[in-house]
């Protein structure tokens, strides 16, 4: 036996209530892997193995539905979630499926990164309850959409709830809960600050293509000066030093080049 992952990818347009591939599975012969009955009495079988372990889960485990404003909204949701988390499903909102596979059977699976992503995901039984996740989801600044949308699967609409009944409705759960959450946070926190090195990495060896920046706005700045001049697009006897050094003081520089705001046209 094998645990399975599913092959579809619910979007908005789907029957919520279905449930995930994964679980309709035989629920009595997972239950009574660990022992058998033979004509010398019961048998202890051999321990589960991770696959049956995690079929057995999810088959115990609870679902939910939620809405996120944006896809980038998942991220620290599913690391606030994590301790309990046993299966993440987004939809993209542009295909009928978010995961598909191409002629040469490689398996695709596309992500919304700018609208509402849809998402569907199976708690651990005995993991914190619907109120305590919307508090829990209500903790990240910005989730707000998720945390007042967040439904169990059967009844999930993706309709926000009111503020004054999310309020009366959101449970803060208990230390240990928190503590648990917190910890996952603290490796998001980790992957963030990797990923911020990362990237100024990347601009630095991209900055060096163009040398100092402020080397290169000056230079910028003279050849626009002289092109203004020599095109008479400037009144006046201003000559090109002078006003290349104006333009070099309204000169910012960022990863996407040069640019210029003028106090005057």
């Amino acid at each position: 036996m094998t645990g399975s992952r599913p092959k579809n990818l619910a979007t908005p347009s789907s029957d919520w209530a279905l449930s995930f591939e994964m679980i309709e599975m035989n629920h009595q012969n997972i239950e009574t892997v660990p022992t058998k009955m033979t004509e010398h009495g019961p048998e202890t079988c051999s321990p589960l193995t991770y696959s049956e372990q995690r079929a057995k889960d999810l088959a115990n485990g609870i679902q939910y539905g939620l809405r996120a404003e944006y896809r980038g909204d998942c991220e620290p949701i599913v690391a606030v979630l994590k301790p309990w988390l046993l299966g993440w499903l987004e939809s993209d909102g542009w295909q009928e499926s978010g995961i598909f596979s191409d002629p040469n059977e490689r398996y695709w699976a596309s992500r919304n990164w700018g609208c509402d992503t849809d998402v569907k995901f199976v708690m651990k039984a005995g993991s914190p309850s619907l109120n305590e996740i919307r508090w829990l989801i209500n903790s990240i600044t910005d989730c707000h959409v998720a945390a007042q949308t967040v439904e169990l699967i059967e009844t999930y609409t993706g309709e926000r709830m009111h503020y004054e009944l999310f309020d009366e409705t959101a449970v803060r759960p208990s230390k240990e809960v928190i503590l648990a959450s917190m910890e996952s946070m603290t490796e998001l926190q980790s992957i963030f600050e990797h990923r911020g090195e990362r990237a100024r990495e990347a601009f630095e060896q991209l900055q060096a293509h163009v040398g100092n920046p402020e080397q290169y706005m000056r230079e910028a700045a003279m050849q626009q000066a002289r092109y203004f001049i020599e095109n008479g697009m400037v009144g006046g006897n201003i000559d090109s030093l002078t006003l290349a050094g104006i333009l070099y003081k309204n000169m910012t520089f960022d990863s996407n080049g040069v640019h210029v705001s003028l106090p005057y046209k």
